[in-house]
């Protein structure tokens, strides 16, 4: 119940019109759930593989999947492109390490909750690289969002302290 309401929120953020303009909202939702099967799949991976073993074929399959759309595209990078380039693969290597460690060592449902923190960082980005400014129902997406989230956090957190519970009782 909460995710379908994250995803009313994620409406009233994008605020979809049904044109040719839906489709980059549309690639945003695909990708939002392409990345929950992933961080899934990653989580059961992590009891079994070294994080940088996940990463690495994470990255491969990356690269793959999006090497037919490239291909016919192509064309040579500035220096500065190039070097902005390896700083963002760096720091997405990073990134992904660090999220990989985080799930071989906590549930998915207790870390989720700093995905959302995303949307935050989204919002700070666009507004300060780019002079976007959320309007009211933006905002109010967001608000809903973010307490989707935060009710999916904290009922986490409550099943988890009671199965801790019923563990201590039970031994």
């Amino acid at each position: 119940t909460a995710m379908m309401i994250a995803i009313i929120g994620m409406l009233f953020v994008v605020k979809p019109e049904f044109s040719s303009d839906i489709i980059p909202a549309l690639m945003g939702l695909l990708s939002g759930i392409f990345a929950a099967a992933a961080y899934t799949a990653v989580r059961a991976l992590s009891t079994r593989e070294a994080p940088y073993t996940i990463v690495f074929y994470f990255s491969l399959f990356s690269v793959v999947a999006l090497f037919p759309f490239v291909i016919f595209t192509y064309q040579p990078m500035t220096t500065i492109q190039i070097i902005y380039l390896v700083l963002a693969g760096l720091s997405a290597a990073v990134g992904q390490i660090g999220i990989t460690v985080a799930y071989s060592y906590a549930p998915a449902k207790d870390i989720s909750i700093f995905t959302y923190a995303s949307i935050i960082f989204t919002a700070c980005i666009g507004f300060i690289l780019f002079g976007e400014s959320p309007d009211f129902i933006a905002v109010i997406g967001y608000v809903i969002i973010l307490s989707a989230s935060y009710f999916m956090f904290e009922k986490a957190r409550h099943e988890t302290r009671a199965q801790q519970s019923h563990k201590t009782t039970s031994n």
